[in-house]
């Protein structure tokens, strides 16, 4: 029974890795760097984890899911930076199709004492730009903030980081989230590789009774309710000295009102050190 429920959850949850691939860590590059990634996902799945963990077939047959996101840093000064999110998403389910953008991510992190151990504050602000249509739902699509705290290390070839925090979001529950990141350099054709074990995880602090349950309920696109523990991989290829490759994949140990399928997040970065 414990290998079953253990394989059952060996499904990659890509729509909650939507604001989680890139780790907080708590360090900033000096005033003038930036950091811009592009990222491609496409699933395509039929079977959700309910509100009882349980996995379950959506109800009008499978989901196809598309996404582009980018992802921005900027070095204001040498302890600070801010960053944008902007993601654009393509749905499709039971003859229905909707295109447009989810919700934007604004935020930034600040070095607190950059003489002394690492510790950082990071701060987001959520903007309802995504899109509801029937069952299809591009994002949460409410105002929402974040704030938490940031700490980590870096020695030879490897680094770990750490953060921990608070979501507070509109009409739908508040959460708690916390990352876990360990890395190791290596080296591929003289060229710098990354592999990075990652664990992430958003648990609801809050519960909102719905009555009735929204249609949404049939596909579990950004359901309000919805909470995970999610360990997973990154992979990051720096094949030309500005240029990197990336590839994220994320699996559920945990999950409640979330789709599930495997899929693959790819990308591609462009970096400038001062």
């Amino acid at each position: 029974m414990k290998i079953m429920y253990f394989k059952k959850h060996l499904f990659i949850i890509a729509l909650i890795i939507q604001y989680n691939l890139f780790a907080v860590g708590p360090w900033v590059n000096n005033r003038g760097s930036m950091f811009s990634q592009t990222s491609f996902l496409f699933v395509y799945y039929n079977q959700i984890f309910n509100s009882q963990d349980k996995l379950i077939k959506t109800q009008n047959g499978r989901i196809s899911d598309f996404s582009i996101r980018n992802y921005t840093e900027y070095s204001l000064s040498n302890r600070t930076l801010i960053t944008a999110i902007l993601p654009i998403r393509y749905l499709n389910y039971n003859n229905n199709s909707a295109f447009g953008l989810a919700d934007i991510r604004l935020g930034g992190k600040t070095e607190l004492f950059p003489k002394n151990s690492p510790l950082s504050a990071y701060y987001n602000i959520f903007i309802p730009t995504g899109y509801h249509k029937q069952e299809l739902r591009s994002d949460y699509k409410v105002w929402g903030a974040e704030i938490g705290l940031a700490t980590g290390f870096a020695k030879g070839k490897t680094y770990a980081q750490l953060s921990g925090g608070y979501r507070l979001r509109n009409g739908i529950p508040n959460q708690s989230i916390f990352e876990l990141e360990i890395g190791r350099k290596f080296l591929l054709k003289k060229k710098n590789l990354y592999f990075i074990f990652n664990f992430d995880g958003a648990i609801n602090q809050t519960k909102i009774e719905f009555n009735p349950e929204p249609i949404f309920e049939t596909t579990q696109l950004y359901h309000p309710n919805a909470q995970y523990l999610s360990p997973g991989f990154k992979f990051l290829y720096n094949f030309k000295p500005k240029w990197w490759l990336t590839a994220t994949t994320k699996f559920g140990v945990f999950a409640r009102n979330i789709g599930a399928f495997p899929g693959l997040d790819i990308g591609i970065a462009y970096k400038i050190e001062k």
